[in-house]
């Protein structure tokens, strides 16, 4: 089939094109890049303020990320238990450090406010402007146009998220419509991913594990006649089972109340 252009369908003057892959030249860099990506794990479990409980169970999760990572192929810096200077610090030294690279993993395991504040063991910094803004085009060149995700497991405020009953939806038809014409803005290429919604808390022990699991499951077991996910399609089944997993928990604890 030929590619089709969106004006013939709705009148608009832009092209589309079947293979998407074919007019991205980084997709083709990518796969003469020895290795994967760098990554970053900073995971704070024991904390200086007495406001502040530690967090017994991160230490695990943050030990399974970093195992798939490294079985993925990615070079982990791994840290534990950072003060604030300390955390700018080893963001900035990375920062300087990367160099013919895909791809950048950053997991960061600790408290969290509102306001995007995330916790080092004696106070909190910013999550765009220390955490996410050091790596962008701007300030980290061989990482333009190359994917960043960022997953920050805390929490972002003290309610508790209210759940709302749904059914399984059915499978929804894809939009094969591909613009030609796309600009690369400063925050290209970012994913940035929270557990909890702002001002919620997070329930910690399950993200994490999960993500761990199911990369495992989709990506590193993954067998020839096997589906291929990408990304964002793993994060989704996360979602679904930490959602099925905390209604399960509910309802066993309502049912021992």
């Amino acid at each position: 089939m030929e590619p089709k252009t969106i004006e013939e369908i709705d009148g608009k003057p832009t092209y589309v094109e079947e293979n998407i892959a074919a007019r991205i030249p980084q997709l083709e860099y990518y796969e003469e890049v020895p290795g994967i990506g760098r990554a970053l794990i900073i995971n704070n479990e024991n904390f200086i303020s007495p406001n502040l409980p530690n967090l017994p169970h991160s230490k695990k999760e943050a030990d399974a990320i970093q195992e798939v990572l490294e079985a993925l192929g990615f070079k982990v810096d791994r840290h534990d238990n950072k003060m604030l200077k300390e955390m700018v610090e080893i963001i900035n030294s990375l920062r300087q450090d990367i160099h013919n690279c895909w791809c950048f993993f950053c997991v960061i395991l600790s408290h969290g406010t509102i306001g995007d504040r995330v916790y080092a063991t004696d106070d909190h910094l910013g999550i765009s402007e220390n955490v996410i803004d050091p790596f962008l085009g701007s300030n980290c060149p061989d990482l333009i146009g190359k994917p960043k995700i960022f997953i920050i497991e805390a929490c972002r405020g003290q309610n508790v998220e209210e759940a709302a009953e749904t059914n399984p939806l059915l499978p929804q038809a894809r939009s094969t419509i591909v613009p030609v014409k796309y600009s690369l803005p400063r925050t290209a290429d970012v994913l940035i991913c929270h557990p909890s919604s702002n001002g919620s808390i997070a329930y910690m022990g399950q993200f994490l594990s999960t993500l761990s699991a199911m990369l495992k499951q989709c990506v590193l077991a993954r067998g020839p006649e096997d589906p291929v996910y990408c990304f964002m399609e793993i994060l989704t089944l996360v979602n679904d089972r930490v959602a099925i997993n905390s209604a399960a928990m509910q309802m066993s604890t309502t049912e021992n109340s």
